[in-house]
C-alpha cells in the first residue's frame, strides 16, 4: 500500500502542475475563437474535440479550431445546421473526396478531419442543440439542474453528452436522441444510463471525457461555462471523471501501471486467464483501492492523463534513468533555485511550466523513485 500512496502523490503533483498553467489554451488563442460569446467558445471546443482522433493534437487545435469557431459563429447566428458544414466544403463539387476539406477565409485556413463520420457527429450535435438555444452550455445546464441531487450527477451529465454526440446512430438516430433527452422520458434515460455506465471504462470514450474534464479543470473554459451556471460542489466530484484512454495513457499503463497493480494485489484482467483490462478500467480499479484504504491523497482516475505528456517525452525515449518513477536521476537537473524559478524537471518530463515548490517536491523527496521497473530503471 505504501507503493500506491507514493504513486498517487506523485501523479497528483504532476496533474496539479498541468492545470496551473494549462498553456495549450493560450497557444491557440491567437488563431482560435474570435468574436464568439463564452458559450460559443465552449461549443467550438466541443466540436473540435470530435475530430481529435488519430491526428496530431497540434494540427487539430491550430488548424481545426479556427475553422470550427467560424462555423459555430454562423450556427449561433441562425444558420441551418443540416447544411452548415457542406457550405464550407472546398469547391468545386461534385465529386466529393472521401473526406471533404473545410475551408474558411480571413484567416485563410483549411482543415480535413480524419474520418467522414465525424461530420455526422458534428451535424447531429448541432441539430440537437437547436432545442437548447444552440448552446452546449445551456444543454449542460439543463442536465446539471435535472440531476444535481443524484449521487453520480457528473456521470449523468456525461451520459447526456454521450447521447448528444457519440451514441451509435443505429441505436439513437437524431430524432430518437432528442426524444430520450426530453424530460418526459426520465425512466428510459435512467435505464439507458445504467447500461451505459458499465461501458464508460471498457469502451473508452476518450473525447467525451477529455472535453468534459476541460470544462471543470481548465480555468479559462470553466469561466466560460460559469457565465451561465456554476458547477455544484456536491455530486460533481472530479473523481467521477474517467481517464480518456489515449495511446500515451496505454504506453504508461503498460510500463508502470500493470506491474504496480499486480504487485499491490489489484486485478489487472477481466477474469482469470482473460486479457488485460484497458487503461481507464485499471485507473478506476486503482482509485477504488486507494479510496477504500482512505489514503491521504486527492488522486482520482483522470489525473493519469498526465501520461499523455509524460509518456511521449519519457517512456517513448526510454529515459528510465532520469524518470521520477525510475532511478530518479532527474534530481540532478534540479538546482533548487527557490520559488521564483521554473522547475526544470517538470519542463523536461512533461513540458509544464511551474515555479519551484521545494517543500512539496516529489523529485527532491524521491516519492515515486523505484515504482517503475521498466528497463532496469532502478539500477
Amino acid at each position: 500500500m505504501q507503493e500506491l500512496e507514493r504513486f498517487a502523490r506523485t501523479i497528483s503533483w504532476l496533474d496539479e502542475a498541468r492545470w496551473v498553467t494549462a498553456e495549450w489554451w493560450e497557444g491557440w488563442r491567437e488563431q482560435g475563437p474570435k468574436n464568439l460569446t463564452s458559450a460559443q467558445k465552449v461549443l467550438a471546443h466541443w466540436v473540435t474535440y470530435i475530430t481529435d482522433m488519430r491526428m496530431r493534437a497540434r494540427t487539430v487545435w491550430t488548424k481545426g479550431l479556427p475553422v470550427f469557431a467560424k462555423i459555430v459563429g454562423d450556427y449561433g447566428g441562425g444558420a441551418n445546421p443540416s447544411t452548415l458544414l457542406s457550405d464550407y466544403y472546398r469547391k468545386p463539387l461534385p465529386p466529393l473526396p472521401k473526406v471533404p476539406t473545410l475551408v474558411i477565409t480571413s484567416p485563410q485556413l483549411e482543415f480535413t478531419p480524419r474520418y467522414k463520420w465525424q461530420y455526422n457527429q458534428i451535424d447531429r450535435t448541432l441539430e440537437v442543440l437547436v432545442d437548447y438555444n444552440r448552446s452546449l452550455v445551456e444543454f449542460m445546464k439543463t442536465f446539471v439542474e435535472r440531476y444535481g441531487n443524484a449521487p453520480k450527477a457528473l456521470k449523468r451529465l456525461a451520459h447526456a453528452l454521450y447521447i448528444l454526440t457519440y451514441a451509435n446512430p443505429k441505436d439513437y438516430p437524431r430524432e430518437d436522441a432528442k426524444h430520450i433527452l426530453s424530460p418526459n422520458n426520465k425512466e428510459k434515460l435512467d435505464a439507458d444510463f445504467q447500461r451505459w455506465e458499465n461501458t464508460t471504462t471498457s469502451r473508452g470514450q476518450k473525447r467525451l471525457w477529455a472535453a468534459l474534464r476541460d470544462y471543470l479543470k481548465h480555468r479559462e473554459l470553466r469561466k466560460c461555462v460559469e457565465e451561465t451556471f456554476a458547477w455544484p460542489l456536491q455530486n460533481f466530484e472530479l473523481s467521477q471523471l474517467e481517464l480518456p484512454g489515449d495511446i500515451w495513457n496505454d504506453v504508461f499503463t503498460s510500463r508502470l501501471l500493470y506491474p504496480l497493480a499486480e504487485r499491490t494485489g489489484i486485478q489487472t484482467r477481466k477474469a482469470k486467464g482473460e486479457r488485460l483490462v484497458n487503461s481507464p478500467t485499471l485507473a478506476r480499479r486503482i482509485y477504488d483501492v486507494i479510496k477504500a484504504t482512505d489514503l491521504s491523497t486527492a488522486f482520482y482516475p483522470e489525473q493519469l492523463d498526465v501520461s499523455f505528456d509524460f509518456a511521449s517525452r519519457m517512456c517513448d525515449k526510454d529515459l528510465c534513468d532520469i524518470c521520477i518513477f525510475g532511478a530518479n536521476k532527474a534530481v540532478d537537473f534540479c538546482a533548487r533555485p527557490g520559488p521564483a524559478k521554473l522547475c526544470p524537471v517538470l519542463l523536461i518530463m512533461t513540458g509544464y511550466k511551474r515555479t519551484c515548490e521545494e517543500q512539496e517536491c516529489p523529485v527532491i523527496k524521491g516519492t515515486g523513485t523505484g515504482l517503475c521497473k521498466s528497463g532496469d530503471a532502478t539500477r
